[in-house]
């Protein structure tokens, strides 16, 4: 397996924060064979953390005003479509298609 670039390892997100996983799958990109990227293979105690974060958040986040609610998740939508391009790159990559076929 070659590789021109460093190969991309993605994190859990919990809690505010990337947190490394205690091991990883390999992920082709189908139409290639290659391996592009490791993704997390979260077990028990992931979840559990993730759980417990959701849980940990869900005072603050219903005491916000359906304003405050959406204002947050319309930010969300804004930083996602700042990195569109890269999202649809990294699931042209997962789906082994064309950028164009996909769009």
């Amino acid at each position: 397996m070659a590789h021109s670039e460093a190969l991309l390892v993605l994190e859990n997100f919990i809690a505010g924060k990337f947190v490394p996983c205690s091991s990883y799958i390999d992920s082709y990109n189908p139409s290639t064979g290659d391996v592009y990227c490791r993704v997390p293979d979260s077990g028990k105690e992931e979840v559990e953390a993730a759980v417990r974060a959701a849980k940990d958040a869900f005072p603050i986040w219903s005491s916000k005003s359906p304003l405050e609610r959406s204002q947050i998740l319309n930010k969300l939508a804004d930083l996602i479509e700042h990195d569109l391009e890269e999202f649809a790159q990294a699931e042209s990559k997962d789906q082994g298609e064309n950028l164009n076929y996909l769009c």
